[in-house]
């Protein structure tokens, strides 16, 4: 549905009383939903849809139209979020290694950045106290 364009006779009397902009072209259903002013479910209660077998069955399940309502709206933050979470996956996977100059106990070294919290380095500690290893120099 969100690959469903609409005409402007048909929505920009319900865009107009929203106190959204009006369309002077046919325009994506998704681009329409992602505007603050449109909620869809009074998009699709909208007379352009009252044929539309798909908008029905959306409007019957509040559910499923309020998922789709999050996707379209916040696609955009969601697929940043996602990346933000991958890059921090593959941060904590980075190895590390102490270096001879570092003043801590022996029985803890940890072998990846997610541990090494539990050194618990104070800020007058050298950063170069760790060293990031590429994984050439780790396996040596």
């Amino acid at each position: 549905m969100a690959a469903k364009t609409v005409s402007p006779n048909g929505i920009n009397d319900y865009l107009e009383s929203n106190n959204s902009g009006k369309l002077s072209q046919n325009e994506f259903i998704a681009n329409i939903i992602k505007r603050n002013e449109v909620e869809l479910k009074s998009l699709l209660e909208n007379d352009s849809f009252k044929e539309n077998e798909l908008a029905q069955r959306i409007l019957r399940d509040s559910e499923a139209m309020n998922q789709i309502e999050i996707e379209i709206k916040y696609k955009g933050y969601i697929d940043r979020q996602t990346v933000q979470i991958e890059s921090f996956v593959r941060n904590e996977e980075i190895r590390i290694r102490l270096t001879s100059n570092t003043r801590r106990s022996n029985h803890f070294r940890p072998r990846q950045l997610r541990n090494s919290h539990a050194l618990s380095l104070t800020p007058s500690d050298k950063p170069c106290e760790l060293q990031v290893c590429d994984r050439r120099t780790f396996l040596q």
